[in-house]
């Protein structure tokens, strides 16, 4: 898989305003220009020369972490990836933002355990320095009675394990 991922997104390429970029330096360079680098990336990066060249061009100005979730969880099949219209951008990012940390944020509550998405450590930066803040941070994207579960455990420091998820599927 990891040689198939590499392959595709160093070849599979867009014309953008007359530059041509792979999705490798869509993600690394404009998309993430601005965004801390990954702690530990299982993702190919763009070549150096583009990383030092693209994001000074083409890297988006604000920095939202949302982003990860849309690219994360449409690697497989980047026909998936939404088309963005500025008057909707928001929306869509919140509901796709939802969706993923519907599916990877967990509780074991016999365990006392929480699990963030695998995700969230790749790029911890972007989402908090340490697992509390990350946690924190993906709140806001949760149903109203997990929000409330996170805060509980979070306030009264009830969870005695706090850990990523082993993998990004």
């Amino acid at each position: 898989m990891q040689k198939h991922l590499v392959t595709f997104m160093r070849t599979y390429c867009y014309e953008i305003g007359g530059d041509v970029f792979s999705l490798a330096e869509l993600d690394s360079c404009v998309i993430a220009g601005n965004y801390a680098r990954p702690y530990k990336s299982p993702f190919p990066v763009a070549p150096r020369r583009s990383i030092a060249t693209y994001p000074k061009l083409y890297a988006l100005e604000y920095v939202d972490p949302r982003l990860h979730f849309v690219i994360c969880r449409n690697l497989r099949d980047a026909s998936k990836i939404p088309i963005f219209y500025s008057d909707t951008l928001d929306e869509v990012l919140s509901e796709l933002s939802r969706k993923y940390v519907s599916k990877h944020f967990m509780v074991d509550t016999d365990k006392r355990m929480i699990i963030l998405p695998k995700i969230c450590s790749v790029y911890r930066n972007d989402f908090g320095s340490d697992q509390r803040s990350c946690a924190l941070w993906l709140i806001k994207y949760m149903e109203p009675e997990m929000q409330l579960q996170i805060s509980d455990l979070l306030e009264n420091s009830a969870y005695t394990i706090m850990k990523y998820e082993s993998s990004m599927d």
